[in-house]
């Protein structure tokens, strides 16, 4: 049933790869951080996690970024996934909204970037710590 209930409820729901050891940390820190139990975490990898993937026809980006669900079938990835996590947790963190100036392309190179290094630089594990 509580499964059910996120499928049909994404709203602030962050799809991130657990097996990536700088997502599972920022993870970590994002919900240290949601005194208000904001948003609800999903591993990729995760078989539910899996069929979100499949039902959103995310199979293309989801390994490579953090994914936002701001509806439920609405969504943001890359840095503005990021920046509007950040605006959202905490609201000294509006300042994160002037990130919004850069032009995306440029935001999302960086966020590539570090993305197709982030397992060479803070490695990956086998299974999820988090959830």
């Amino acid at each position: 049933m509580y499964l059910y209930q996120i499928m049909k409820q994404l709203k602030n729901t962050i799809l991130f790869d657990s097996k990536c050891n700088l997502c599972s940390k920022t993870v970590k820190r994002v919900m240290k951080l949601d005194k208000n139990k904001l948003f609800t975490f999903i591993s990729n990898n995760s078989e539910f996690g899996q069929n979100i993937i499949k039902k959103n026809n995310l199979n293309f980006i989801t390994t490579e970024t953090i994914v936002l669900f701001t509806t439920e079938e609405e969504f943001l990835i890359k840095s503005d996934a990021a920046i509007s996590i950040a605006v959202k947790l905490n609201p000294l963190f509006v300042i994160f909204n002037l990130l919004f100036v850069i032009p995306k392309v440029i935001r999302d190179k960086v966020y590539d970037y570090v993305a197709k290094n982030r397992y060479k630089w803070f490695g990956e594990n086998d299974n999820c710590e988090i959830i």
